[in-house]
């Protein structure tokens, strides 16, 4: 019976080591991606909404982290020529991950990333895919404010500005006048957005307005811009 019970417990013991060799082991992810649904590395643009007519990629940046809401990633960005349409990422733990895959290209001079895809995937073995249908990417759009008029940001005196509302487009946002900004973020591709803004007091009573001078702001595909609106 003694023999016995010690084989029992080597047996439980290697299982255990098993186990801890097994969930402390790491796999591999390989990361694929397409455009629109295609193998294809270039994309043809609307005629009339873009200043060319077409985009190639050279290359696409993939990132990977612990879930949709992290802000940073647990390695460095990938690059990878986009031509090649996969790529192995090594030694990760078991796990589930974010993914993210940027078409970029050069665009007057900027690195766009004009088509973008993210997914989740379970890392659990070295067969994990994850497939990234790549689409049509979005922008964001800063805009920040001061006051040629006198006005300042307050609450206290008559005639202090306690909020700004800012309108692009369709959207609006509101911040405390204090902030200095508000960030638009996913903002659609277009070329006919106006941005104007209502500076109120604390009652709610409108004191200024302002309309940004320049032509309607023009968001290309992973663009990021920066404007002023001046009360």
């Amino acid at each position: 019976m003694k023999i016995f019970a010690r084989l029992l417990i080597a047996a439980a013991l290697l299982t255990a080591v098993a186990c801890d060799s097994e969930d402390g082991g790491t796999y591999d992810l390989t990361v694929a991606w397409n455009i629109s649904g295609l193998p294809v590395c270039r994309a043809y643009l609307p005629e009339g909404e873009f200043a060319q007519d077409d985009v190639v990629f050279d290359s696409v940046e993939i990132n990977i982290y612990e879930d949709e809401t992290a802000e940073t990633a647990i390695q460095p960005p990938v690059s990878v020529p986009c031509e090649t349409f996969s790529y192995t990422i090594a030694r990760l733990d078991r796990g589930s991950y974010y993914v993210t895959v940027d078409a970029l290209t050069d665009w007057d001079g900027d690195e766009l990333a004009f088509f973008t895809g993210a997914t989740t995937v379970a890392v659990s073995g070295d067969d994990a895919t994850a497939d990234v249908n790549l689409a049509v990417g979005k922008g964001d759009v800063r805009v920040i404010w001061r006051f040629a008029s006198g006005l300042i940001c307050g609450a206290d005196q008559a005639g202090e500005v306690t909020n700004i509302v800012v309108t692009m487009g369709d959207m609006e946002m509101a911040a405390a006048c204090g902030d200095g900004q508000v960030i638009f973020a996913s903002v659609p591709p277009g070329s006919d957005y106006i941005i104007s803004g209502t500076a109120l007091s604390k009652d709610g009573e409108v004191l200024l307005n302002a309309t940004l001078a320049e032509a309607p702001l023009i968001v290309l595909p992973g663009g990021s811009y920066e404007t002023e609106l001046v009360f």
